[in-house]
């Protein structure tokens, strides 16, 4: 996902810089700890950006999570066929 797509994602979420670096982390397949470990943060932390992630998104885990992001990717590549 390129740069512009991922800051349109951030910016119709709303996602504070902290929960958008999480959601990052996790698109790679990181793991609670190794965030925390990435973001110089305790797990219980990146647990709470998790859960407050969760509810921004009306998702309930990871994979809805995941799946939600990309599905809001393709419709903003879609919606601008010229900067993909």
């Amino acid at each position: 996902m390129d740069d512009a797509t991922w800051q349109a994602i951030i910016c119709e979420l709303g996602l504070p810089p902290q929960e958008a670096c999480v959601v990052e982390l996790i698109l790679v397949g990181r793991q609670d700890a190794e965030i925390a470990a990435d973001m110089n943060l305790a797990v219980p932390t990146i647990r709470m950006y998790l859960r407050r992630t969760f509810d921004r998104t009306a998702t309930n885990n990871r994979l809805q999570l995941v799946l939600r992001i990309f599905g809001m990717a393709q419709q903003v590549v879609a919606a601008n066929p010229n900067t993909a």
